[in-house]
């Protein structure tokens, strides 16, 4: 599994739906790193971001302890599992020695980086990146129908 679960929201009776765009979840997912909070406020659709460097985190912390049902965890980088989605790509690639390759290139100290350069040196970020922002946006598909929230997809092709 690419991510962790993070469990179903019960929603109250004549509760209406939160929606949220797909660009902004992608970029709060790609954008947040260890330490940081993420969180859906119920009240006001926004995404709010706890960190150690703002200086509302105590108050914004507080406030999130205080009206827990006001706020939705939402998913972060830990979440969606780099790693196997580097695998799968491997996995779905149709040359043998160059999915070979990449698969001994994932193994070990230094997995990204060199996963990275090989990414460089056969020309295929374009591939990767298509790749790893469809597995993103799978995992906050599920993320939202799990905790019914609708999902304002704003980057398909008309």
């Amino acid at each position: 599994m690419w991510w962790k679960p993070l469990g179903k929201l019960q929603k109250t009776k004549g509760e209406t739906m939160i929606k949220i765009k797909l660009s902004d979840l992608i970029y709060s997912v790609d954008a947040s790193s260890a330490g940081n909070m993420l969180y859906l406020n119920k009240k006001t659709g926004e995404i709010v971001w706890v960190t150690d460097d703002d200086d509302d985190h105590e108050k914004l912390a507080e406030d999130i302890e205080n009206h827990p049902e006001d706020y939705i965890d939402l998913p972060d980088s830990s979440d969606f599992h780099e790693w196997s989605v580097m695998e799968r790509f491997c996995f779905e690639m149709d040359d043998d020695s160059l999915r070979d390759e990449f698969l001994n290139a994932i193994h070990g100290r230094g997995a990204f980086r060199y996963f990275k350069d090989l990414l460089n040196r056969h020309g295929m970020w374009d591939e990767w990146s298509e790749f790893r922002e469809k597995a993103l946006r799978e995992v906050l598909e599920t993320w939202c129908e799990m905790s019914d929230v609708e999902l304002i997809d704003d980057q398909s092709n008309p």
